[in-house]
This record gives structure tokens, C-alpha cells and sequence, in this order.
């Protein structure tokens, strides 16, 4: 039996609607792996946020009694909740309700539920207001969530949903209100709150780990921490550890703050070619199961040069480019870290110019026994006349007798600088026989 043409015609229509759907699909999965690659990796997002939220709006609901708090509209209420004062290298933000990540920079405002997430290397600056701060460490992810300002209490909340990473903080209350802050992790809910007027500010760090645990540790103030129906509350100097379904562990003391004992703050480290070995050692009143060494440009430690877990009380280092560095080291037990040792700065220049070095000239003919040498260089080098070392005053000044032998002597007269640049000034004086 042959086709006819109508038969033919449905069959192509066919054919192309079968093309037209397969092309379709291939569309959607080159979409969601595009989406794939370009979403951050670790604890599913959206899970995680209804997950949080939904826990929040319990205790929240608990404590207010009466529902005085509410979360506003994402859509209708575009309240600025937060700005990124500070950002470095490969930082990115996402709004609320969409779906692509865009480079976020200093100054750009956060609203409700937008989200910040840091790369290596990398970090945040997240300023609530004037006074109260939280920094976004490398690889870090969180979710802001605004609450309206108690106007019975006269206090300011926010939230933050801690996906990943490590977040900092500095919490302070002001002369009109108290401030709270909430952040949520997948174990718990960490609860700050600083007073009103001079009260102590709260000083924190939270860590949220890959197996859905997580970590706080309190320098000043007290927080609290909430999760399975228990509180506890975590002062100055304590951390406590937090998993998933379980009620957080009894708070413990931080490691002790190391005390830096080498190179001291100050010290200049110059060289010709290669960099010097620098070994930066410290002390610790007890023994850590590991330490913590931070290097970098900053004193803030905001573009580390070297961030290592060490075993041992001292780190080598032999590679630095010339410049400034400041390092500082803390004690680690588990996850928890305790307060670094006292920051100390050290500075490195490589330089190539040979010391200045001016003598005086020398009669060419001395009848005694010896001639007086008298000259200066730049303060800090090292003089040698006819290979033996010479003291130098402040100033770079020195002065020497030679003993000479009968008929032609040279006198050579060496300086050389910290990064061993030498120079040279030579002279031949006859004695007669």
C-alpha cells in the first residue's frame, strides 16, 4: 500500500514535532547544566533556607508572644537590610527571587533574603550599620533575612542563614536600642544580643562545616545558642560544637593565646637576591593540639599571604616578596580556635646598591710602623680593612691602624651592606726599608 501526499504530510509533521521536543529538552539540560556550574556548590540552597526560616519562625513566635515580629515581603518591601563595605577578589551576590549570581563590590546594598557568597581568597565585609559589622570569610555562603525594628522593646533583629563557611562578628548595642542577630546554620541557631548603651559588644566566630555541624566560639560578651529545645549560653573565652538533630555540647574553654616570641614587631629584613629564611616561632602557655598562622599585608588579615593549621610552634617561610607583613598565630582544639597572639609587623626590601664608602686618601709614603685608616659608610654595614673586621659608630663612621711592611702595602677596605652589597676603596702606601 503507498502513502498519499496528506499521508506523507502528517508524517513529516510528525517527525518535525518529535525534532521539535528533543531540541527542546537538549535546550533544558544545556540550561541546567549551565545553572549547575554557575550555582554555588554545598548544602542544598533552597532546602536549607525553608528549613532555617521555618525553625526561626518558631522561636521567634515562642518569644513574642503575640507575633509582634514579622518578615517582610521580599516582593514588596524592599527595606535596606545590610551593605557590603568591604569586599576582595571574587565576591558574588544574589538577589532575592532570582537565579543568576552577579559580582558584588563595596557598597552595594543587601536587601531582604539577598544572598553573599565568598570564593578563595576571598571575603566580605557586611556592615549592618555604623557600629555593627560581620565578615564573610574564603568560601562562605549566607542568606539575609531582615526583621522589623520591635517597637515595644526598641530593639533591632536580623538574620542570617549560614550555608558554608566562616563568619566573624562584631555585635554592639547603641544608646536607643539593643541589636540581636540570629544566624542559623543546619545544627542550630546562634542567638547575639548586645545591650543597649555601654555594654560589652560580642565578639564571635561561627563555622559552618561540610557535614552539616557547626562551631561557635565567643572572644567578648556571651551569645546563645539554640537547637532541639535546649540553650545554652556560650561566654568569653568558651566555644561549644553543634550536629545536626543533637542539642549543643557543653561549652568549653578556648586554647590558650599563644605568645609571639620571634621576629619581633619591627624588624627590617633586607637582601641582595634571595630572600632570607624567616622562622617565626612562638610560645603557649599549654599545648595546643594545633596551631593556627596567619601572614599577610594587612592588619586586618583581610589578604593573607599564608593561612596554615601547623603542628609545631614555629613556621619557615623563605619565599616573601619585598614589603610589609604582619603575622599573628592561635591555638586550635578541633574545630574550636581560641584568640590570636598579638599581631607583629616585619618589613622585607631587596636592593641592589652597593653602601657608600669614602676614606681618606693616605700619604703615599709612611716612615712608621703603621697608618691610621679613617673613613664612613651607611650606618648598619659592615666594614673589613685588609680582611679584618672593623667596628663602625652609629653614624657608619670608623677608624683603624695597619701595621705596615717594608716596601709596597695595600690597604683594601671593604663595606658591605645587611643584603651584601659590597663596596670598595684601595690605596697603596710604601714604607721604606
Amino acid at each position: 500500500m503507498f502513502l498519499t501526499g496528506k499521508g506523507n504530510r502528517a508524517i513529516r509533521r510528525f517527525l518535525e514535532g518529535v525534532v521539535a521536543v528533543v531540541l527542546a529538552l537538549a535546550s533544558f539540560g544545556i540550561l541546567m547544566f549551565v545553572l549547575y556550574v554557575l550555582f554555588p556548590s554545598g548544602t542544598g540552597f533552597r532546602s536549607f533556607f525553608d528549613k532555617g526560616l521555618r525553625s526561626l519562625l518558631e522561636i521567634r513566635q515562642e518569644e513574642a508572644g503575640q507575633g509582634r515580629f514579622r518578615i517582610p515581603d521580599a516582593e514588596g518591601e524592599e527595606n535596606l537590610t545590610a551593605t557590603i563595605s568591604r569586599a576582595r577578589n571574587v565576591v558574588k551576590a544574589r538577589r532575592a527571587g532570582e537565579i543568576a549570581w552577579s559580582a558584588a563590590g563595596e557598597g552595594m546594598p543587601l536587601y531582604n533574603r539577598d544572598a553573599v557568597q565568598t570564593f578563595g581568597r576571598s571575603f566580605a565585609l557586611i556592615s549592618l550599620d555604623e557600629k555593627n559589622t560581620l565578615e564573610l570569610k574564603e568560601n562562605s555562603l549566607v542568606v539575609i533575612n531582615r526583621y522589623e525594628r520591635d517597637v515595644v522593646s526598641r530593639e533591632k533583629r536580623s538574620l542570617l542563614l549560614m550555608v558554608e563557611g566562616t563568619l566573624l562578628g562584631r555585635i554592639t548595642g547603641s544608646d536607643e536600642e539593643a541589636v540581636k542577630v540570629d544566624v542559623a546554620t543546619a545544627a542550630a541557631v546562634v542567638r547575639i544580643a548586645a545591650p543597649k548603651r555601654d555594654g560589652m559588644p560580642v565578639e564571635f566566630a561561627i563555622q559552618a562545616n561540610p557535614d552539616s555541624s557547626s562551631s561557635v566560639a565567643v572572644y567578648r560578651g556571651e551569645l546563645k545558642v539554640i537547637a532541639q529545645g535546649t540553650t545554652v549560653t556560650v561566654k568569653a573565652n568558651q566555644g561549644t560544637h553543634m550536629k545536626p538533630g543533637e542539642r549543643p555540647q557543653i561549652p568549653v574553654l578556648l586554647p590558650v593565646v599563644p605568645v609571639a616570641r620571634s621576629p619581633e614587631s619591627g624588624v627590617h629584613y633586607v637582601y641582595r637576591d634571595l630572600p632570607p629564611r624567616i622562622r617565626f616561632s612562638w610560645d603557649s602557655p599549654e599545648t595546643a593540639e594545633s596551631y593556627r598562622f596567619l601572614l599577610a599585608r594587612d592588619a586586618e588579615f583581610r589578604d593573607p599571604v599564608v593561612d596554615d593549621e601547623v603542628n609545631a610552634a614555629e613556621f619557615l617561610h623563605g619565599n616573601l616578596e619585598p614589603g610589609e607583613y604582619y603575622w599573628k598565630v592561635s591555638g586550635k582544639r578541633g574545630r574550636l580556635e581560641g584568640t590570636s597572639s598579638e599581631p607583629r609587623r616585619i618589613f622585607l626590601a631587596r636592593t641592589q646598591e652597593v653602601p657608600p664608602l669614602r676614606c681618606r686618601e693616605l700619604p703615599g709614603t709612611v716612615t712608621g710602623e703603621k697608618v691610621t685608616v679613617i673613613g664612613e659608610t651607611e650606618p648598619g654595614a659592615s666594614v673589613y680593612v685588609s680582611g679584618d673586621p672593623v667596628p663602625t659608630g652609629a653614624a657608619g663612621e670608623f677608624i683603624c691602624e695597619i701595621p705596615l711592611q717594608p716596601g709596597a702595602n695595600l690597604i683594601l677596605v671593604e663595606a658591605v651592606d645587611p643584603a651584601g652589597n659590597s663596596s670598595y676603596w684601595s690605596q697603596v702606601v710604601h714604607h721604606p726599608n
